[in-house]
């Protein structure tokens, strides 16, 4: 049976700037939001 990877919150940011995107974190909730989606 394959694992399911379940990537922190510090994974994420890493992915995410390897990757070149815009994003932010607000102080409401803890995530990530991407600014390409923030106008959605």
């Amino acid at each position: 049976m394959i694992s399911l990877v379940v990537p922190t919150l510090d994974t994420l940011r890493q992915w995410l700037d390897d990757l070149g995107m815009n994003f932010f974190e607000c102080d409401t909730c803890q995530a990530l939001h991407l600014a390409a989606y923030a106008e959605f």
